[in-house]
């Protein structure tokens, strides 16, 4: 299957759906954590956008960001605007300084509507690579699955019940998890939450995707 490569003009005329920060460390990991064949997808990508990152390289040394399947414009390096009129897979990220860690600030492409399913971002150099330096993204066709709330708080069984809102996704939802702790209901895209004991949980929200979205709402009673 031949990729789609858009130009330059077209990337930069798409509104900007989300942007995220991601960072690289001399421990080899990505966000503080090695690649995990067996974890969910660290990130996820709604089909038909583009979205701003910035790759921060909190490390001594240079490393490289590549992704399978999804192409990049890169906007700045250090700050420094650049003026690329095509697209990437590949770009080295600046090792970090005295004056600060290094960056790079790209336009991620995903509106190619035939790139659907998971792959892998990671670093581009071997040794870091096989030393974790990989996550896993996943791109669908659902809106991002986000919660209004990332935690409920209760300091007794009687507490008020609380209600947390659901947006994006794949309707209908469903919530597990925090037996004895809290009792949760959904209704539409609303989590009603009842306290019931002391101690501390988390819910699982998923979507009706395949496979489902998910997002996590942490849970405290007294």
């Amino acid at each position: 299957r031949r990729l789609r490569f858009r130009s330059a003009a077209a990337v930069r005329a798409v509104t900007i759906a989300a942007t995220r920060t991601i960072y690289y460390s001399d421990q080899n990991t990505i966000n503080g954590a090695a690649y995990d064949p067996a974890a969910p997808p660290m990130f996820y990508a709604e089909s038909g956008t583009v979205e701003d990152w910035t790759i921060q390289n909190n490390s001594s040394q240079v490393h490289t960001f590549h992704i399978h399947q999804v192409h990049f414009l890169v906007e700045a390096i250090n700050g420094t605007t650049q003026s690329q009129q095509f697209v990437m897979d590949n770009v080295n990220v600046p090792a970090a300084t005295a004056s600060g860690p290094g960056t790079v600030k790209l336009l991620l492409d995903f509106t190619d509507p035939t790139i659907i399913g998971t792959f892998l971002l990671h670093c581009h150099i071997l040794s870091h690579e096989d030393g974790g330096m990989m996550a896993k993204i996943r791109i669908g066709t659902a809106p991002p699955l986000t919660l209004s709330s990332a935690s409920a708080n209760f300091t007794n069984p009687t507490s008020a019940v609380q209600t947390v809102t659901i947006a994006g996704g794949a309707a209908p939802y469903s919530v597990t998890g925090c037996n004895g702790v809290a009792q949760a209901a959904v209704n539409g895209t609303a989590i009603a939450i009842a306290p019931q004991g002391a101690g501390a949980c988390v819910l699982i929200v998923a979507d009706a995707s395949s496979p489902s979205l998910t997002a996590t709402l942490a849970i405290s009673g007294r």
